[in-house]
């Protein structure tokens, strides 16, 4: 665990020659040996735990089965990052609200009206995807909806109210091989997957239970994206208030009540709102722009040149942008007629 990201980078170049998109697990193909990983750089609370289950979930896994079909690895890593810690400290499974609106906006067409990610994403069926490579599971493309499928795949198979789609996931399970190659492992799993169920029904009825799945507090959060949209301000605040009521971990309704009071010119509140929203989801370069706006505008200067600085360590590659942001900071600062005592960011 790194107290930077810049760290991380530093230690992932060097051993691996490539710097990870997010938290990673390195596995030395020998189960339990020492050089086996789970390599972590310091994030706030939330987001933290999530991806550190997700590692966690590939420990546990390849520590049993070296090679998994890539699908089902990765589609329950992304499950487990939807958990959350119970009050008595155990996992109370949720959904992976990332993944969820991803399937919604960009495949199944949920909300037509508020789609952000039109054409963004290929589509493809799941008897494709099972079949995949870790190749061309992992290939870099802006269009690769694998993960999201993946996730898909699993929540659907774990929580189809059919149980026979539950016990084809418990048949899947056990008949994974330690020693098998991944394709091997992929073929025995297709198998079984549609062995009793034909492909067209199978995809037919995770497509129905995706459609019709929703979040606490989703249907909330797209009205108001609506009325966002539409630069009807005050009702989209109620909106994103009730969202946020219903799932206050989730940070788009916090991100969104930021921006709408923005809009308002209660910069006050939008960057306490757009503060929480990085607390959740810390990786987002367009909050942090907007947040050294809304400091700026309440002569936070201080604060504006704090949320630089966090941008820049969390995001390494937004320090060029940032240290130009600062020295903008820096001049109106200096050009003020006074500068205010630096104020407690939210």
């Amino acid at each position: 665990m790194f107290r930077e990201r810049k760290m991380y980078d530093r230690y992932f170049k060097q051993k691996r020659g490539y710097v990870p998109v997010s938290y990673f697990y390195l596995h030395s193909k020998r189960p339990w040996h020492p050089d086996n990983e789970i390599v972590a750089y310091h994030l706030p609370e939330v987001p933290m735990f999530a991806r550190l289950y997700h590692e966690g979930w590939h420990h546990y896994l390849r520590a049993r089965i070296n090679k998994p079909p890539q699908w089902l690895s990765e589609g329950f890593g992304e499950y487990f990052e939807g958990c959350r810690l119970g009050p008595s400290g155990n996992l109370v499974y949720g959904l992976n609200r990332t993944q969820l609106e991803r399937l919604h906006e960009a495949f199944f067409n949920v909300y037509p009206d508020t789609q952000k990610h039109k054409d963004k994403y290929d589509n493809r069926p799941l008897k494709e995807l099972f079949g995949l490579s870790k190749e061309w599971f992992m290939r870099k493309s802006d269009k690769n909806p694998n993960y999201s499928l993946s996730w898909g795949a699993c929540y659907f198979l774990r929580h189809h109210p059919n149980p026979e789609y539950q016990r084809l996931l418990t048949k899947a399970l056990r008949a994974l091989r330690p020693g098998a190659s991944r394709s091997e492992n992929s073929r025995l799993v297709r198998r079984i997957m549609f062995r009793q169920i034909p492909p067209e029904r199978f995809q037919a009825d995770f497509e129905a239970f995706i459609k019709q799945l929703r979040a606490p507090g989703e249907e909330a959060f797209y009205s108001g994206y609506r009325a966002y949209k539409s630069r009807q301000y005050e009702s989209a605040l109620a909106k994103f208030e009730e969202a946020r009521q219903a799932d206050p971990l989730y940070y788009r309704p916090w991100l969104y009540k930021g921006y709408a009071y923005f809009r308002l010119n209660k910069y006050s509140e939008a960057a306490s709102f757009l503060g929480t929203s990085l607390e959740l989801y810390p990786e987002n370069a367009p909050a942090y722009k907007q947040l050294v706006k809304a400091n700026c505008r309440c002569g936070r200067w201080e604060d504006a040149l704090s949320v630089a600085d966090q941008a820049a360590r969390i995001m390494p590659s937004l320090k060029p942008e940032m240290d130009k942001l600062k020295q903008s900071i820096l001049k109106k600062r200096g050009t003020s007629e006074s500068t205010p005592r630096p104020i407690p960011g939210p």
